[in-house]
């Protein structure tokens, strides 16, 4: 383990900005199409890695220099790791850049928002440094039938077409089907925004409980969502799969969720 850490001198940004600010969990399954039915999916790692592109405001030319400097010299170039704060859950994690940061001048004052973690405070004319960085991740899945959370926590069934969006709610669903073949499951893309305490717990559920899509979980579907494949009256309860990987961006003090979910049978 590198004993370099994130630059921590006076003033120094320990947040990214909330514009931008994009995360993907983990993922340690491989997906095998198959000629009928749904696709093999076979766990291939104990860990992956957990992606995040964000950029970081360096509001004097002092911060900036720090920044070349721990670049250049105390990892050099990316080669080494590094001590950091994850920006979501404020926890110290051992990362590295995926890439090399990309730097312009801020002269326009275009981004208005603040740091994540950050009061708000006037922005002056300087530096925007968009950064990939990227932690290894455990992944562990408790081997437990997984079910989708319940009501309270996030929506109980998935509502398609909601011209509102409240945390929790679904605010897109929109399903495309990959084959026509009766064979092959339907896949639904699905948007999410959720807050911080749910984001966690969805999160929780994606990476432990899902095996980050390997392992299967019941979701109950009202009747009326005849885009998600039923018809008849009632509720059913239908067995889903991750399909990929879902992906986290921020949206002012929320987080939206996108990603797939593929359904195995009702």
């Amino acid at each position: 383990m590198s004993g370099v850490i994130w630059p921590v001198g006076e003033d120094f940004p320990q947040y990214p900005l909330r514009v931008g600010y994009r995360e993907a969990p983990p993922s340690v399954v491989e997906r095998i199409q198959m000629d009928t039915g749904p696709d093999k999916v076979a766990v291939v790692a104990t860990a992956g890695w957990r992606q995040f592109n964000c950029s970081y405001y360096f509001d004097t030319q002092g911060q900036q220099n720090t920044f070349q400097d721990f670049w250049i010299n105390d990892i050099r170039c990316g080669q080494d790791s590094f001590t950091w704060t994850h920006p979501r859950t404020g926890l110290s994690t051992q990362a590295e850049f995926d890439g090399y940061p990309k730097t312009v001048n801020d002269t326009t004052r275009f981004y208005v928002t603040y740091p994540m973690g950050f009061p708000a405070g006037n922005i002056s004319d300087t530096w925007i440094t968009t950064v990939s960085i990227r932690h290894l991740e455990t992944v562990a899945p408790t081997g437990v039938p997984a079910t989708w959370p319940l009501a309270g926590l996030f929506p109980q069934y998935p509502r398609h077409g909601t011209s509102m969006s409240y945390p929790g709610d679904v605010i897109t669903s929109d399903v495309r089907q990959r084959q026509r073949s009766i064979a092959r499951p339907v896949v639904n893309a699905f948007s999410l925004v959720l807050t911080d305490v749910q984001l966690s717990a969805f999160d929780t559920f994606f990476v432990t409980e899902c095996g980050t899509g390997a392992e299967t979980f019941a979701l109950d579907i009202p009747s009326q969502q005849f885009e998600w494949g039923y018809r008849s009256s009632g509720v059913h309860s239908a067995k889903c799969r991750f399909v990929g990987t879902p992906v986290y961006e921020e949206v002012s003090t929320h987080y939206r969720v996108s990603g797939n979910i593929e359904w195995l049978q009702g």
